[in-house]
């Protein structure tokens, strides 16, 4: 798992998690061979490309005082970045054939996510823990805000042939993927600031590392997907509990 202390903003968040050109998670890289000479081989390193398509997206928000999320299902299309550049048609597939270590990747090679796939079943998950910032202020100790996110799914071989996108298709992937971002502690002082913002942009508060520009499109892109979606008002954001969204490809 891994566990970050960044911003709250996520594009700045996701970039370091799932653009990593190196391809390297843990001790697994796509040119992990076991023998040292850094040339993959079909034996030990499995590499393939699978159909997939956005079955199912859902967004909840939590409001304090509320005991049951709000949650709304959008059309398929509305899957958010980073995970709607990740997971495309088709989705590569890479695994170490040996240590079950894997990458989930986007076909241009734009992002990818590390996973610990099942050798006997192609079943795989893996997640990703942050405590990160707001984007403007750095948290104070009596607020903390927690990001979480997890992904698991199956590799079908066979289920799916031919050619997409000009590349070669083995089979189908599966993936479900979940995301939560909640705070705890004494968090009012923040989220009115963000509220005030995204109404507002005179109302963005003054920084010395950001304009009020920056801020107010960080604060409109980041609770714009939620609003969009329908399960947050604007007026709202200074009663979030927590905010989530699941994904589903088949």
């Amino acid at each position: 798992m891994f566990r970050i202390r960044h911003f709250l903003y996520p594009l700045l968040t996701f970039i370091l998690l799932f653009t990593l050109s190196s391809c390297q998670f843990g001790n697994f890289s796509e040119n992990s061979d076991g023998n040292g000479d850094g040339q993959a081989t079909p034996d030990l390193v499995g590499d393939e490309y699978h159909r997939t398509a956005a079955e199912s997206v859902e967004f909840c928000v939590t409001l304090t005082g509320a005991q049951d999320p709000r949650c709304v299902q959008v059309a398929a299309n509305q899957a958010p970045y980073p995970f709607s550049a990740i997971i495309t048609n088709p989705t590569r597939f890479v695994w170490h054939k040996q240590t079950g270590e894997a990458i989930i990747a986007s076909s241009d090679g734009q992002g990818q996510l590390g996973a610990t796939v099942d050798l006997n079943t192609m079943a795989f998950s893996g997640d990703a823990e942050y405590e990160p910032y707001y984007f403007w202020r750095e948290m104070p100790d009596s607020c903390v805000s927690y990001e979480s996110y997890d992904w698991s799914g199956q590799v079908h071989e066979g289920a799916a042939s031919g050619e997409e996108a000009g590349f070669p298709v083995s089979g189908r992937i599966h993936v479900d993927i979940n995301a939560n971002i909640s705070h705890k502690g004494i968090c009012d002082d923040q989220l009115q600031e963000m509220e005030d913002c995204f109404l507002n942009e005179e109302d963005c508060p003054v920084d010395p590392q950001f304009t009020k520009a920056v801020l107010y499109q960080a604060t409109t892109n980041w609770f714009g997907i939620w609003v969009s979606a329908g399960a947050l008002e604007p007026s709202e954001i200074s009663e979030i509990a927590s905010m989530s969204y699941k994904l589903s490809y088949r």
